[in-house]
């Protein structure tokens, strides 16, 4: 399928505001993973105090909508075999606010979840990406071994 130049420009706005939204946290190390990724648009490495890499990775998928025409539905089928956190964050572009919800959602107990393919969203700001990562690095630092 070919894309229009306003989609083109829809989705990459929205990448920049992907970008821009966890860029706030400062030990996150942000990868574009590029067009040949089918998986997710940002490989996110949590830093240490230094910005070093520590391996505690996870994806953001990135999706653009506009006028509060959000469809939230994504198959999740294709992330069944990735072994660590996956999020779809959906950015309304006209209005540049953000929602996201889980792919791969990691739990308390040490798993790692595959969502349901639709599921409600919560609104991305400072707060939640705060939570976001500090699951992540909570469920690093428990996660049963594979």
């Amino acid at each position: 399928m070919v894309k229009t130049i306003d989609e083109n420009f829809h989705k990459r706005r929205a990448e920049a505001l992907g970008y821009v939204y966890f860029s706030r946290l400062n030990n996150l190390v942000i990868k574009e993973t590029g067009e040949d990724n089918p998986f997710f648009d940002y490989l996110v490495d949590i830093g240490d105090s230094h910005k070093r890499q520590t391996g505690r990775l996870f994806g953001i998928n990135i999706k653009a909508f506009q006028n509060g025409n959000l469809n939230k539905k994504v198959v999740n089928t294709p992330y069944k075999n990735i072994d660590f956190p996956i999020l779809n964050v959906f950015f309304d572009t006209h209005k540049d606010v953000g929602f996201y919800n889980w792919i791969k959602k990691p739990s308390a107990q040490g798993d790692l979840k595959l969502e349901k393919s639709e599921q409600d969203i919560e609104e991305l700001n400072n707060e939640s990406i705060k939570s976001i990562v500090e699951t992540i690095d909570y469920w690093y630092a428990h996660k049963k071994e594979m």
